[in-house]
């Protein structure tokens, strides 16, 4: 017998028929599997993580940006992200894709600017880019915040 609490969704991974079942995620509730199975639990509450990202510009100047991001699992998509990519979807799903839109955004930037109406601009467009690359992999990115950029 397994639970599922209110803040979790699960995944069964059935030993003798194929492995991962994608077509149900269990929802909070009381289950019973057979011995031979197994079932796979992801904790849906919210996540925040700090990072620091590096980028070049179109000019070559180097910038660090020291980010805060918050994120959570489609508690829907579940049994896809155990499929296809695992319990590790902070690591390879959304620092990774943060990265990229980083990169992508700031190499075509040829001027930087420190006032906060245009970081305010580029921290919205980063969101924006991230957040539509992370949903394609079953994670919702709904907070991103530039807490530090410096310019080398």
């Amino acid at each position: 017998m397994v639970e599922v609490a209110q803040n979790e969704r699960g995944v069964l991974f059935r030993r003798f028929a194929n492995g991962i079942d994608t077509s149900r995620v269990y929802l909070p509730g009381k289950y019973k599997i057979k011995p031979f199975d197994r079932f796979i639990k992801y904790n849906i509450d919210p996540r925040t993580e700090d990072n620091y990202f590096e980028a070049k510009t179109s000019v070559g100047k180097k910038l660090t940006l020291h980010i805060r991001y918050s994120f959570k699992i489609l508690p829907e998509k579940i049994a896809l992200m155990e499929y296809y990519i695992g319990d590790n979807y902070s690591e390879i799903v959304v620092a990774p894709h943060i990265q990229t839109s980083i990169d992508k955004y700031i190499s075509e930037l040829t001027r930087i600017t420190f006032d906060s109406r245009s970081q305010n601009l580029m921290q919205e467009n980063l969101h924006s880019i991230a957040k539509a690359k992370i949903r394609e992999r079953y994670v919702d990115l709904y907070d991103f915040k530039i807490l530090k950029l410096t310019v080398e």
